[in-house]
Formats: C-alpha cells, structure tokens, sequence
C-alpha cells in the first residue's frame, strides 16, 4: 500500500544548524545504519494522514499496525486543524517518533556525474551541480547525496552521483506539525526514495534491469525510473487522483 512504501524510508537529508539534531540516518539507510526490528512511517497527504507500524521478521517486512485517516479538507501544514487529526493518528497508533515522508513540486531528484574527488570536496561540488535545477535558492535547500558507482564520460572516469534536495522551509514545517502533534521525528526522507526502498526489501527480484515506480496522491503523481536497483530518472508530476476524480465526473 502507499502508506508502506512511504515507511521503507532510507537516510535523512542532512539539515543545517539545529535543524539537524531533528534528524536520526534512517533505516538501513546510504551508508550502512542499522535497521531497528520496528518502526512507524508517516505520510502526511493533502486528502489523508497515513501512518503504519513495521517491523523486521524474520520471513520478511510484517506490517503490525495501520491508520489512515482521510481529511475533512485541505489544510496548511501548520494548521491547528491539521495537528488535532494528527494528534489523533498518533494516539490511535501510540506512536511516539516516526519517519517522515515528504514530497511536492519543490522536492528535486537528480542524477548527475563529477569529477573524481574526496568525500570532502563532493559535498560542495553537489550544491553547484544542482544548484540551476532548483526551484528556491540554494542557500534554503536542504541537500543529500550517495554516490551509485563510477561514471566514463569521453574516456575520463568519474563519479554517478544521485542528489535529493527540498526547501529547508518545507522541512521545518513538516517536523513542527509532528512535534505540536506530540512526536519526534527520526528522519526524512522523499517520497520517491521511500518507493525505491520498497522495491528493494519487498521484491528483490526486480532490482536487476529498468522498472518504473509510481504512487498515485491526490494532488501530485511519484515517479521513480530505476535500472539495476538505482534511481535514474524521478519527479513529482503535479497531477493527481483528484485531477482523474474531477475529469471523470466532467464526462
């Protein structure tokens, strides 16, 4: 379901300042983190809250709990409206920290190559890489990467690069809305990344060659292309199953 591709979240993007110390590396995230044997997802949708319960068996991913709670109407992230239904999704699941998923128009996957460089000397190179394909200031973005392998572009070796990046303030409401509603959050994470850690832990069998992912919202459509289990290609369409909804009713 939706709700369980948004818990298989993988590690969080790296926040700035304070900011950072909201955010724990995900499950079994880029660098190796250890997976715990139970953890909560949560989706924040504009029609829907979904939250659900996982834990590591030993046969597999077992989904333990789920609530979806569908919303009376669109509401702004940090609305008092939004928070009381929260509120109520995380009592009903007693849940007390969660892994968030986020997504929308502002939220940029992109796979680039660079130069042959040093940990170090990456993490600066990324930011300019990205930073024309980003719809806000680099100066607001929040920004991840995870090298896939090598690259060979005209005979010169170079690094294959994926890089995940969202408007810092996007981030700061989404972790608000969870702590007024009484929880902590571990990390964050896209949601096309979330959709890609799904294929990866519940069918392994199709990380070999091209596969395209999509997860159909209410407002905006996921899509993820991956070829041998690495995202190459993924958007945010801003078209959703209301858009379907609304031109249905139309004919």
């Amino acid at each position: 379901s939706r709700a369980i591709c948004h818990a298989m979240v993988m590690r969080s993007l790296v926040l700035p300042g304070g900011f950072r110390d909201h955010l724990a590396k995900a499950l079994g995230g880029w660098h190796g983190s250890p997976r715990p044997a139970r953890w909560i997802g949560l989706d924040l949708g504009s029609a829907s809250i979904k939250l659900v319960e996982l834990e590591q068996a030993r046969t597999g991913i077992r989904l333990v709990n789920q609530v979806i709670q569908d919303l009376p109407s669109p509401s702004t992230p940090d609305s008092k409206e939004r928070v009381s239904w929260l509120q109520a999704v995380l009592k009903e699941a007693r849940a007390t920290e969660v892994h968030l998923a986020i997504s929308g128009p502002g939220v940029v996957i992109r796979c680039v190559t660079i130069p042959q460089m040093s940990v170090e000397e990456l993490a600066e190179a990324v930011k300019w890489q990205v930073k024309d394909a980003l719809p806000f200031p680099l100066k607001e973005a929040v920004l991840d990467f995870e090298v896939l392998g090598e690259a060979w572009e005209k005979d010169i070796k170079k690094l294959d690069v994926l890089v995940a990046a969202a408007p810092l303030g996007l981030v700061q409401e989404q972790i608000a809305l969870v702590e007024q509603a009484g929880a902590k959050v571990a990390s964050v994470v896209p949601t096309v990344f979330a959709l890609r850690r799904t294929l990866q832990a519940l069918i392994p069998g199709h990380l070999h060659g091209s596969v395209a992912l999509m997860e159909l919202g209410a407002e905006h459509t996921h899509v993820v292309v991956m070829k041998d289990g690495h995202p190459r290609f993924a958007r945010d369409v801003p078209m959703g199953s209301a858009d379907l909804t609304q031109a249905l009713a139309g004919v």
